[in-house]
């Protein structure tokens, strides 16, 4: 696991076992974030539903600063806020990063190409302004899982056919 990309498919899956439908690139005051999970209430008639939790995660391979930084900025806006990066990156780490990440308020998640882990909790803001994206955000529940998922299976087509070549006949 070398991309950014390939962090995502894990993460997505991490959310939706939440009950959270991910949302992509979404702009923040500050910038834009990987992924916002939203947690939604009950619909009734046409109105948006009440956004119950909202968590934001930045991916990121290997800038261990950059991520943190990034988390961060995100915590005034969104609920929890986590940083996600490669298993092999987590486990290299030193206790004082983690401290760091624990001390900034901000989640640390492990990813494997299957799975995601969750090292570090976020502290959960209970003041955040995030109501205020929460049109933008019911718009966009839709839109991009269907993209990702079909560069998911590409990918696992990809595999298909490596693993077809390489078996002898």
């Amino acid at each position: 696991m070398c991309k950014e990309g390939k962090l995502r498919r894990p993460v997505i899956d991490w959310l939706c076992s939440l009950g959270m439908t991910p949302v992509f690139e979404v702009y923040l005051r500050h910038g834009t974030c990987d992924i916002v999970g939203v947690q939604w209430g009950e619909r009734f008639g046409r109105s948006v539903p009440a956004m119950l939790r909202i968590v934001a995660i930045e991916l990121k391979v290997s800038d261990v600063a950059g991520v943190l930084r990034q988390a961060e900025a995100n915590r005034p806006y969104i609920g929890e806020s986590y940083a996600a990066m490669p298993k092999w990156r987590t486990q290299k780490m030193r206790q004082s990063t983690l401290q760091s990440f624990k001390d900034a308020g901000v989640g640390l998640i492990s990813v494997t190409e299957e799975s995601c882990r969750c090292l570090v909790m976020p502290l959960v803001n209970l003041d955040a302004d995030s109501q205020m994206m929460k049109r933008k955000l019911w718009r966009r529940r839709d839109q991009w899982p269907k993209r990702i998922d079909k560069t998911h299976q590409q990918m696992l087509q990809e595999q298909k056919r490596k693993n077809e070549l390489a078996e002898p006949i």
